[in-house]
């Protein structure tokens, strides 16, 4: 995706997020059990506000993250709905290439220009699914967000949890787009490829991009996607689900 491109989605998605905030504050969240959407709504906002301050300031550390919120309805959409606009202005008028602190492995810009067009875009799915049929993720979007988020929520998060494993291979493949990528289980910890294995796999996950990225990002079951029930397969599934899920 170009930076045009992720300043459109963040846009949009935020948008679509306040909308719904305003006219189902209260509706439950099924991703987040015990919060609905003015939760999520404060959760966007303070996080907009954050990676706002660490592009417009090019902030080389980790800067706190706390944010006390008056819980007036009209004042926090007011509040969200501010922080998106000067959010999507900071980014797009950011060089990607100038060094800022982040969580990733890319430590510009560019990463926050990627990481928050997916990440108000899947919190848009959860907003849409508190109040009916969510809309997919765009291919390009969940194609992005989906390499990203295997290597950052999921390999990241569990290179030094047991994950029982043996070597097991499990190729995700995209039926709307020619990406593909191969998890390998360990005993402890993940490993994540580009592309299939040389030789056979042991388990294949294939649907849509969304459809991939929303069962990888615990939203939707793992077995929507899964080609056969096989123990690698199970096991993915099992180490899915025993993540919080992906923001």
């Amino acid at each position: 995706m170009d930076i045009a491109a992720q300043i459109e989605t963040l846009r949009s998605s935020a948008a679509r997020i306040g909308e719904i905030g305003e006219e189902s504050p209260e509706a439950p969240l099924s991703t987040y059990p015990g919060h609905d959407v003015l939760d999520l709504v404060c959760h966007v906002l303070t996080i907009h506000e954050w990676v706002a301050g660490i592009v417009g300031d090019r902030l080389p550390e980790r800067p706190a993250g706390r944010t006390e919120y008056d819980r007036s309805m009209e004042r926090i959409l007011e509040r969200y709905d501010a922080a998106w606009r000067r959010l999507a202005e900071v980014l797009k008028a950011a060089d990607p290439t100038d060094p800022v602190w982040t969580f990733g492995a890319d430590p510009t810009v560019a990463f926050w220009q990627g990481r928050m067009a997916h990440e108000t875009a899947i919190h848009r799915w959860d907003a849409e699914r508190a109040v009916g049929e969510p809309a997919p993720i765009p291919t390009d979007v969940a194609v992005a967000a989906l390499d990203e988020g295997l290597r950052i929520h999921f390999e990241r998060l569990l290179r030094k949890t047991e994950v029982g494993g043996v070597g097991e291979r499990v190729t995700l493949r995209c039926t709307n787009h020619d990406a593909s990528w191969t998890v390998t289980l360990h005993d402890i910890g993940v490993e994540v490829a580009d592309g299939r294995p040389e030789g056979d796999a042991n388990g294949a996950l294939e649907g849509t991009a969304s459809d991939l990225w929303l069962a990888m990002a615990g939203r939707i079951p793992v077995a929507t996607v899964a080609s056969g029930d096989g123990p690698a397969v199970g096991l993915l599934a099992a180490t899915v689900a025993s993540l919080p899920p992906a923001l």
